[in-house]
């Protein structure tokens, strides 16, 4: 049959790839690709708009060019008209035609002819000239996905099905290839490039801002970017060029949605618009989910065949994503749902919005889901539904699970009056409130429940509301630092409540383990530590659980057992993993825990590695023992790198916010580090004064005073710091008789850390009153005990000029012949390279800056710090609850011991010392 006579003229434009993306950011983990073209005969590029599959299909055209001469390489870009078969075999024999003559000229002249009898005839003309060639040839095929089904397609399968040897193709479409592919998958001849492929990692985010696009960003400002792009590379590039026009870099990328007009804008133009009506519906009725399945997107659609129309959904590669394998649940791309939650909105209302969050509530608790349920009743604003879920699943989230982020943020989005018939709801409240250090806020919820309580019946229920809520008063006490009187709510508790819930007997026995440990007697504690273990080893799954393992670490890490801590920290560390996830609070907060034993060890590296990123959730959910570590392990980093000026600057906002949450013991220890930050900038007089100011006793029996205190710690870091201050003022009899019966105190007790720092302090004493012999013997046991848990940053801690006392007395020291040697001799030989290292740092440091630290007291580092900022001298003022003359005359001070003349003047020279 003869068809009708077309004119052949092909549009050479379709020829020719796109010139404008050779100059976009190379990427070698997929052009690496081109190596393997040679032993397939097909590869696909399959991914939505904007995910860079034509820039990838150009870079590798170009790779292919400048590597392998013996290479051909034809490009097709396709179109709507090429839906027409004998259109789109014309420019498939052009594209061929044009590398070389002899390639399709009778198919060529047979198009030309209008004689066609067959369009197969013109592809067997083709394959017999490919064949014939001696070259080899890459045809690059663009937007595949605007071919439908039909005859074109047919033709497509025909020609792929008998590809000769000296031909590759490479097809890129948004579409999955309606194409049947088995037996070139089968025999190792196709390949495919997904859109999780094309997407960008953090690493070429990075590049792509930093090394590309020359514009500098902050780490984590990157580690948004990737994380609200899913390295999606159209959502990149717009952003970028957002970014261009907007001074405002950080507020710009966090509040970057699919909301954003130019995205939408797009979105709406290359998606939206160019799909069926009824798919259009589908997706803006199935638009509030953060993940889908075919019988959820039923009810919210009433579509009964919606499994077909997720997979046509995917088929079109529209945003979505599969979350298994087996096609049952999906999600869209988080920018991509942002954008078609606002066109529903837009387009159908608030009203319609709700209403698909009530259905979408319904179901996820008919499903069982019940903390999904609760999000979409809340989202939907059925608040009397979220308030009834909330009271059945509250002290389940809390107590099992510990998620209290979740507890607080529910109860922001519903309103109170609401939960008026769910006293469970307030008492799970209050638990997260005292965990997260809300103490003011949970007492006042308990207020409330007390109220609520004493209008119930004597039921089992209201027994259990009793029982928990009098056990949250005595965690309040004991998180605040109450040990003595908590311990002693704790007592009356268990005697009241024998017969209890395992889990609030378990966490109360916890408690008196908490009290006894911080008493400085640690049997007693550990014995409850144990017997909360055996109780909760049978759910092995709670939160609780891994609380009382994560509070033998604490014994363990107090009792200076490093090694064991870092054993039993592996352990749990991986649970708390398996259970809550990497992002989960307990997880953070206990890697933040654990830098204090690398610190002691000396790793600072993987001590600072621990504590990145950990402030936030340290502030948000620690309690006293979070912050202390936090702000201890930071500031004394920075002492040892001679860094005085930023440790001053950790302690000024450690002891804001000490202030702040009015705990003790992060007051005290705050007071204690500010004293050692004296002596090592040879303040000795306002280390004494502050000593003096605390008022601690230190003329009574060190044994009396603990009798007298919750705090036994801190009762004996403050002894070691008077002994310390008495050193540096060389009263070196005074500091060994202060230290005498602490030494003999601290053998008995098994706390190694401060028996070390007692240690150290005798042999400056000894050393410096010429009882040479004794110093070095007190050495001696100092390094038998420090490396068998390998302890090295106690040894560090005296100053520069101590320090090198110190220094030489190791090396001095005479190790060989005594028990143990080689271990002691291996240990000292680490200890010294660290000392030399602090050295290093010393004299990187120079002398200048630490006189100038030594001029500029605390209050005035504190001024300059906001010196730089946009207030006025009142505002400043009345941030730092001072009066204007006193700010005044810590200015005129700033400004002489910097020789500024002005406020920018002093700003210019801080920064230039480093002081902010």
């Amino acid at each position: 049959m003869v068809m009708e006579e077309k004119k052949y003229a092909p549009i050479q434009t379709k020829l020719n790839y796109p010139q404008y993306l050779h100059e976009s950011m190379q990427r070698p983990r997929l052009a690496i690709l081109a190596e393997k073209l040679a032993d397939i005969k097909l590869l696909s590029v399959i991914a939505p708009p904007g995910f860079g599959k034509s820039t990838f299909l150009a870079q590798l055209r170009k790779k292919l060019l400048e590597e392998y001469s013996e290479i051909e390489v034809a490009w097709l870009n396709l179109d709507e008209d090429d839906n027409d078969p004998i259109t789109m075999t014309e420019y498939i024999c052009a594209a061929f035609h044009q590398l070389d003559e002899n390639i399709a000229r009778r198919s060529i002249a047979i198009l030309k002819s209008g004689s066609i009898r067959s369009l197969k005839e013109l592809y067997v003309a083709l394959i017999e000239d490919l064949y014939q060639s001696k070259k080899s040839f890459v045809l690059f095929v663009d937007d595949f996905h605007v071919l439908q089904k039909g005859e074109s397609l047919q033709l497509w399968q025909w020609f792929i099905d008998h590809i000769p040897e000296a031909l590759t193709i490479v097809i890129s479409s948004r579409k999955k290839l309606e194409l049947k592919l088995r037996k070139l998958y089968l025999n190792e001849e196709y390949s495919s490039v997904s859109a999780r492929d094309l997407q960008f990692t953090k690493e070429e985010v990075r590049d792509f801002f930093l090394k590309y696009r020359k514009k500098n960003i902050s780490e984590s400002l990157l580690e948004n970017i990737a994380e609200k792009t899913e390295g999606w590379v159209g959502a990149l590039q717009m952003l970028f060029l957002i970014m261009q026009e907007s001074s405002e870099t950080e507020s710009l990328i966090e509040n970057f949605s699919g909301e954003h007009r130019e995205l939408m804008d797009y979105l709406s133009e290359v998606v939206l618009e160019q799909l069926p009506e009824d798919l259009r519906n589908f997706i803006l009725s199935i638009s509030v989910l953060d993940r889908i399945c075919a019988s959820l997107a039923k009810d919210l659609s009433g579509e009964v065949n919606s499994q077909e129309i997720l997979e046509d959904v995917d088929q079109r590669n529209l945003f979505l994503i599969e979350l298994d394998n087996k096609k049952n649940w999906y999600r869209f791309h988080h920018l991509f749902r942002d954008f078609i939650r606002k066109q529903a909105f837009k387009l159908k209302g608030h009203d319609f919005l709700k209403n698909q969050y009530q259905l979408a509530s319904v179901w996820f608790e008919s499903a069982g889901y019940q903390h999904e349920a609760i999000h979409y009743a809340l989202a939907g604003e059925d608040y009397t539904r979220a308030a009834n879920l909330i009271s059945q699943f509250a002290m389940n989230l809390v107590i099992n699970q510990g998620d209290h982020r979740t507890m607080l943020y529910w109860m922001k989005q519903i309103p109170e009056e609401y939960l008026a018939p769910y006293p469970m709801i307030f008492l799970s409240y209050a638990f997260s409130l005292t965990f997260t250090t809300y103490f003011d806020q949970a007492r006042s919820e308990i207020k409330k429940l007390k109220v609520n309580i004493s209008s119930l019946p004597l039921t089992e229920e209201s027994s259990n509301l009793l029982c928990f809520m009098e056990m949250n008063e005595l965690l309040i006490e004991m998180f605040n630092d109450k040990i003595k009187y908590g311990r002693e709510l704790a007592k009356s508790w268990l005697k009241k409540w024998p017969e209890t819930h395992m889990h609030a007997y378990a966490m109360t026995l916890c408690v008196m383990g908490v009290s006894y440990f911080f008493s400085s007697e640690f049997e007693k504690g550990y014995k409850y530590f144990e017997d909360a273990i055996k109780i909760l080893k049978q759910d092995q799954g709670s939160y609780l659980y891994i609380w009382a393992l994560t509070l033998q670490i604490g014994i363990c890490w107090t009792h200076g057992k490093l090694n064991q801590t870092l054993d039993l920290h592996e352990k749990i560390i991986a649970k708390i993993n398996k259970m809550f996830g990497k992002d989960s609070p307990m997880y953070m907060l206990l890697k933040a825990a654990i830098s204090d034993v690398y610190y002691e060890k000396g790793d600072f590296e993987e001590a600072y590695k621990q504590l990145k990123g950990k402030k936030l959730f340290v502030h948000s959910y620690s309690n006293t023992e979070g912050y202390i570590i936090y702000y201890n392990v930071y500031a004394r980093m920075s002492l040892y790198k001679q860094d005085f000026t930023s440790a001053s600057q950790y302690l000024i906002e450690a002891e804001k916010v000490a202030q702040e949450l009015a705990f003790v013991r992060f007051q005290h220890q705050l007071v204690l580090l500010r004293i050692e930050l004296y002596l090592q900038t040879d303040h000795i007089s306002q280390a004494q004064q502050l000593l003096e100011k605390w008022e601690w006793n230190q003329s009574q029996d060190i044994e009396e005073e603990i009798e007298d205190t919750n705090l036994v710690i801190e009762s004996i870091f403050s002894r070691l710091s008077l002994a310390r201050v008495l050193i540096a003022q060389k009263f070196y009899s005074e500091a060994l008789d202060k230290l005498k019966t602490l030494v003999i105190l601290l053998r008995k007790s098994g706390l190694l850390r401060y028996l070390l720092n007692a240690l150290i302090q005798e042999v400056l004493c000894y050393e410096n009153i010429g009882e040479r012999e004794k110093a070095h013997s007190k050495l001696e046991e100092c390094i038998k005990l420090a490396s068998e848990e390998s302890f090295i940053s106690v040894f560090l801690e005296y100053g520069l000029q101590i320090n090198q006392q110190i220094y030489h007395l190791l090396k001095s020291l005479d190790l060989k012949g005594i028990k143990d040697s080689p271990q002691m001799i291996k240990f000292r030989n680490v200890l010294l390279k660290q000392f030399e290292d602090y050295f290093s740092y010393a004299q990187k440091k120079g002398e200048s800056s630490l006189q100038l630290f030594e001029q500029v007291s605390t209050r005035e580092l504190e001024i300059l710090s906001i010196l730089n900022s946009s207030m006025n001298n009142a505002e400043i003022a009345k941030s730092l609850h001072i009066s204007l003359g006193t700010l005044k005359w810590h200015l005129h001070n700033i400004y002489q011991k910097l020789a500024a003349k002005n406020r920018s003047g002093a700003v210019i020279k801080a920064k230039k010392l480093q002081l902010i």
